[in-house]
């Protein structure tokens, strides 16, 4: 059986978010406290257990319109095989369309997971450009400091031109720097006559760092400050391009080809 869930089915769709996707405890207890909504995450009921479930948080896409996000798309690993995941689509699909949206997208785990999604019509079309990034020489004259959503927005809007994006929130901005400063990560801007020139957002885990978006001229040298402080040599640093394949999308309406996303709980 499928349908949206209530309340009292919290903690066993964390349970079985844990079991999906393990070795996440800390970050995902932080957002079932902070941003679970039961009424927006679909579940399936088999053997009276919830054993499949998607979250559906909606965003903006600029010049496309409202999108469901499709997170936590998971099913208990004794039920897999069995088409579980295929019906939750399908059901997130019938209620889009009821509500209008543009599209649902969503960000695969993995580079197998590309090829499921497309049987139930979606298509890659978000990108983005990764590299390694050398702690080198840092240039004088610049100020380093941890900027206000309202600075990393603005820059955020400005790295593209007419590319549809997802749009983010100077409040949106400000959440995703709790969610990094709860898991050894937080971001850090470069500004240049007081004016904010780039920013990055990082992250630590296993011994490396990594950059998971990094806007405007200067980001480059916000990554390299974040090295010298933290002792690492190098970084991978992600941002606007087409170097990689990383999101997909089942459009309604308002097809598009490319498209960033980034930064949604991924």
């Amino acid at each position: 059986m499928l349908k949206y869930a209530e309340k009292k089915d919290t903690n066993e769709i964390l349970s079985l978010f844990n079991i999906c996707f393990p070795n996440e405890e800390e970050f995902v207890q932080y957002f079932f406290e902070n941003f679970f909504e039961p009424k927006n995450t679909i579940i399936c009921i088999e053997d009276r257990h919830i054993v499949g479930m998607a979250m559906e948080l909606e965003y903006i896409i600029s010049g496309i319109g409202s999108a469901t996000y499709l997170y936590g798309v998971g099913t208990h690993p004794d039920y897999r095989g069995r088409g579980i995941c295929g019906n939750i689509l399908d059901f997130s699909h019938i209620n889009d369309r009821k509500k209008d949206r543009a599209a649902s997208i969503l960000i695969p785990r993995n580079k197998g997971l590309f090829d499921f999604y497309r049987q139930y019509g979606y298509k890659t079309c978000f990108y983005v450009e990764e590299s390694v990034i050398k702690c080198d020489s840092i240039p004088d004259g610049y100020i380093f400091a941890a900027p206000r959503g309202e600075e990393l927005q603005s820059v955020y809007e400005r790295s593209f031109s007419d590319r549809p994006h997802i749009l983010r929130s100077a409040a949106y901005f400000d959440s995703q720097i709790r969610m990094f400063e709860k898991s050894d990560g937080g971001v850090l801007g470069v500004y240049d006559n007081d004016k904010l020139e780039g920013y990055c957002f990082y992250s630590v885990e296993n011994g490396s760092i990594f950059f998971d978006e990094g806007m405007g001229e200067l980001c480059e040298i916000a990554a390299k400050k974040i090295m010298s402080i933290k002792n690492f040599n190098e970084g991978i640093i992600r941002g606007v391009g087409k170097g990689k394949d990383f999101g997909m999308a089942y459009f309604y309406k308002n097809d598009c080809d490319d498209l960033y996303m980034n930064l949604m709980f991924n």
